[in-house]
């Protein structure tokens, strides 16, 4: 999806998720270092990796998660019916399934990772406000050293990614 489709499927599934009292989170990805695979390769090849990067991370969602890109190298997905810790299992599983192995393009294979943050649409919170916390955790992911999943300063998780049951 593009961006306006993306956050017309995210504000329908907040509304959603507040009035029938379900979780709801998000993921905001961030391909790293990608400005270098365009200013190295070019940007048909940058729009090549962004295409088969889109392929892999809409092949381990759910069909009833969304993946829209939000701007330049971010996307961002939204998980219906989701916690957070079940939101951090699929998460890792998009970020592993985005490097997995190199992208074949026409220049060469291209190495891609991906940051990612997750936020959870509270009671109360506004669409503008989850963005933000999921902004906030991926500006941790890439401090962190980025090609990880972080969550919120305030939230945690009690299972690890593959104890979830996704």
């Amino acid at each position: 999806m593009n961006r306006g489709a993306i956050m017309e499927r995210f504000s329908i599934e907040v509304d959603r998720a507040h009035r029938a009292g379900e979780n709801l989170c998000i993921a905001m990805v961030d391909l790293d270092h990608f400005k270098r695979v365009n200013d190295t390769c070019g940007h048909t090849v940058g729009d090549t990796v962004l295409s088969e990067t889109a392929s892999r991370m809409t092949s381990v969602l759910r069909p009833y998660d969304s993946i829209g890109r939000y701007g330049g190298e971010e996307f961002i997905i939204v998980f219906p019916k989701c916690d957070v810790a079940q939101a951090f299992a699929i998460a890792d599983r998009v970020r592993r399934a985005v490097s997995i192995q190199p992208v074949r393009t026409h220049w060469d294979a291209v190495t891609v990772t991906a940051s990612i943050g997750i936020a959870e649409a509270r009671p109360l919170m506004d669409s503008d406000s989850v963005i933000r916390e999921a902004d906030n955790a991926l500006f941790r992911a890439k401090q962190g050293g980025r090609n990880r999943v972080e969550l919120p300063n305030d939230q945690s998780i009690t299972q690890q990614p593959d104890q979830a049951g996704l």
